[in-house]
């Protein structure tokens, strides 16, 4: 690098820079993560996701039955978030998932990354529908909380089959 770029480098770093901050109030004044053992994982895929009980007790959880997962996966949010009073429009906490025990095993329906959908074609040349895939360019991995230090959303199981042991839970919301 010659001497004119390094000095010009140098007279940029001393240009004061406009800086702002949001105002306090601005922000959850207190977070759910801020106290009780809480465990991150990644995810990539959507899908449901087993962990074993002695995976759990590796994690640091005492009590493996009483694990609750926390988070909103890997789908990219909407990049305009607020109103144009500056209202948030989404809730910045993360949600509990629903969650199965069985077999001395943890369940739970992560979302991944990647988000297809179904999109209906208004265009008069083109009927029907098509998919689009929307991919979270911010990040590769959907992140959960695990804890033992808030109550576990469990999923209930089907009503609809009778005299079935483990009867066959249904897709939709609330089920795995």
């Amino acid at each position: 690098m010659n001497h004119k770029n390094l000095l010009a480098l140098a007279a940029l770093a001393l240009v004061p820079l406009a800086a702002s901050a949001l105002p306090s109030d601005f922000f959850a004044p207190s977070s759910r993560l801020g106290s009780g053992n809480w465990v991150k994982v990644g995810i990539r895929q959507t899908g449901v996701y087993e962990i074993s009980y002695d995976q759990l007790r590796e994690m640091g959880f005492a009590n493996p039955a009483s694990v609750a997962v926390y988070g909103r996966g890997g789908r990219r949010m909407e990049e305009n978030f607020t109103d144009t009073s500056g209202n948030i429009l989404i809730d910045s906490d993360i949600s509990p998932v629903r969650v199965f025990h069985k077999d001395n095993k943890l369940f739970f329906y992560g979302l991944g990354v990647e988000d297809i959908r179904f999109v209906e074609n208004t265009s008069l040349e083109l009927g029907g529908s098509f998919m689009k895939n929307d991919l979270n360019i911010y990040s590769d991995y959907g992140y959960y909380f695990l804890t033992d230090s808030a109550p576990a959303v469990t999923v209930e199981k089907s009503s609809d089959v009778a005299g079935e042991e483990d009867p066959i839970l249904e897709r939709g919301a609330g089920y795995v």
